[in-house]
């Protein structure tokens, strides 16, 4: 997220590019880090990186983008009596 002047389009405009930049810069490197986490058994999906701006007015001045990326672990489930009572 970036601030901005609430006035100065030009401004937000600018501000949306350097966070669009960042998550390119972000997603990128995910690229990489994605082989060497598969060796720890964590598993990235860069595949489908949801990503979305935030509206021009959600916040007064201010601007960015969300995204998720799917991180999955193996889970190991094993029933355990002592964390359930009758």
């Amino acid at each position: 997220m970036m601030r901005y002047r609430i006035s100065d389009m030009a401004e937000r405009q600018a501000a949306l590019e350097v966070c669009r930049q960042l998550f390119r810069q972000v997603h990128s490197r995910m690229l990489v880090d994605r082989e060497n986490l598969d060796n720890e058994l964590v598993y990235l999906n860069t595949d489908n990186v949801y990503s979305r701006e935030l509206g021009e007015y959600f916040i007064s001045g201010c601007t960015g983008l969300y995204f998720m990326i799917d991180v999955s672990e193996p889970v190991s489930l094993i029933y355990d009596s002592d964390e359930w009572e009758e």
